[in-house]
């Protein structure tokens, strides 16, 4: 069983993707930091999503990339989520050697994410006005909702708080809604 940073699978894309089930637990922002030390080099988001989209067949449209912990402290890893003609496809690529580590189909898409801002320029808005280190990227529509929009969680440490959530409006890019966390619930 895996602890999840953010909401991936199960939260990702809710609205846009079948539910496929998680595992809900707490991460403070001392054990982050513990995970993601000089102890335990971590590539960086883009080169994770570099790699993920060269592995996905042409024509996916990355909705979701976050940093994954396995629960047992094994390796860091990302996960980029694709929309592949109506089906969403999971790549989970080693975060510190870059290796693929899975390619799984997740379910149905029941939205495409490709016209929206994307995941980078979701990231660069959010950790321009708080900067950080995002953990998670997101294109999501709740069920009670029909605008979609884009969660990005940035680990903050330092700050007043440890984890900041920003959801963006995924067309236009603008800061809808801002939660402060000391602790990030999955």
């Amino acid at each position: 069983m895996r602890k999840t940073i953010g909401l991936m699978v199960a939260g990702v894309l809710a609205g846009c993707v079948s539910d496929t089930g998680s595992t809900r637990a707490s991460l403070t922002g001392p054990e982050l930091a513990d995970r993601i030390s000089a102890d335990s080099p971590l590539m960086p988001m883009d080169d994770a999503i570099a790699i993920a989209t060269m592995e996905a067949p042409a024509g996916a449209v990355l909705a979701a990339v976050e940093l994954d912990i396995e629960e047992d402290e094994g390796p860091l890893a990302w996960d980029a989520l694709f929309v592949v003609d109506g089906t969403l496809l999971e790549i989970e690529v080693d975060g510190v050697d870059g290796t693929i580590l899975e390619v799984e189909e997740e379910g149905e898409a029941k939205r495409d994410p490709s016209g929206y801002i994307g995941v980078a320029e979701a990231r660069a808005i959010a950790t321009a006005e708080f900067p950080g280190f995002a953990l998670q990227v997101e294109a999501e529509v709740e069920e009670d909702e029909e605008h979609p929009h884009y969660d990005v969680v940035i680990f903050a440490e330092g700050q007043e708080t440890d984890f900041v959530e920003v959801e963006l409006d995924a067309e236009t890019g603008e800061i809808t809604e801002i939660e402060f966390e000391d602790a990030y619930e999955d």
